[in-house]
């Protein structure tokens, strides 16, 4: 497999199925309409939103772009691990 396959194939861990979800609804795209736009099926797009499937890199990039988001805007809210222990100061 090139780098260039590797890259295209590689699947986001830390994608928000929420956060496309609400993008897509506010843009008022129904599941085919944004699958039409970005050529990906619907069916595709329906796991990505219920978190049963991830989107490669390329169709991460795709459906944002197509949403009019920044791609960060799907990515879910980093939270640092509590360390056991640790107070925090008021």
């Amino acid at each position: 497999m090139t780098a260039n396959n590797k890259f295209r194939k590689s699947r986001l861990k830390t994608f928000s199925p929420v956060k496309l979800k609400r993008a897509r609804i506010k843009r008022g795209l129904s599941l085919a309409g944004l699958g039409e736009r970005v050529g990906i099926a619907k069916q595709s797009i329906a796991q990505y939103e219920r978190g049963d499937n991830l989107p490669t890199l390329e169709n991460f990039f795709l459906l944002a772009h197509e949403l009019g988001v920044e791609p960060s805007e799907l990515i879910k809210d980093y939270r640092a691990p509590k360390k056991a222990g640790a107070t925090v100061s008021p």
